[in-house]
């Protein structure tokens, strides 16, 4: 919930409608949505699935906005500037109403800071289980291993929020 797409002070540039609206001039105004300095410096930050959508919009001459790079589209561009793909940011089928999903500027403007030191803890006892497979269980005891838990509690400032433009579905700015 926090991050880029709902801090305080971003340029929000709306769709006007569903993800179904996005268009170049849409995706064209988050450029100039923000000062010189971080549009000189931004790229594009945005989840595949919306690259996806991205790469089918065509300009007014029919042009692809969605340039792929000279090693077949891994430096592509979107509008002459860089992108990054963040999987954390919302997919085609998450997008709803009122929701930003994409981030364009310069990350230079965001400062990390540790909020919690690294806590390190070691097991070996218990039993550690594959989240995305139940069936598959290391018994830490009887294998005669060892489990490591590193937690870390960072959180971001952006020193110059007005520094990004967020794109978002719907018709209000907010």
């Amino acid at each position: 919930v926090y991050g880029i797409l709902n801090s305080q002070g971003v340029a929000h540039v709306p769709l006007g409608g569903d993800i179904e609206d996005l268009t170049a001039d849409a995706i064209n105004e988050m450029i100039y949505a923000v000062p010189s300095p971080s549009a000189a410096n931004g790229r594009f930050y945005l989840h595949r699935t919306v690259l996806g959508a991205i790469q089918r919009i065509k300009d007014k001459e029919g042009r692809y906005i969605w340039a792929p790079g000279m090693d077949g589209g891994v430096t592509g561009t979107i509008w002459g500037m860089p992108y990054t793909l963040v999987e954390v940011l919302p997919t085609l089928s998450e997008i709803e109403e009122d929701t930003p999903f994409m981030v364009f500027g310069d990350l230079k403007n965001t400062t990390l800071g540790i909020r919690v030191p690294m806590q390190v803890k070691f097991f070996d006892t218990g039993s550690v289980v594959d989240p995305d497979n139940g069936s598959q269980q290391l018994n830490l005891l009887t294998q005669d291993i060892q489990a490591i838990r590193a937690r870390l509690r960072m959180n971001q400032v952006h020193v110059h929020p007005e520094a990004y433009a967020v794109l978002k579905t719907g018709d209000s700015i907010s």
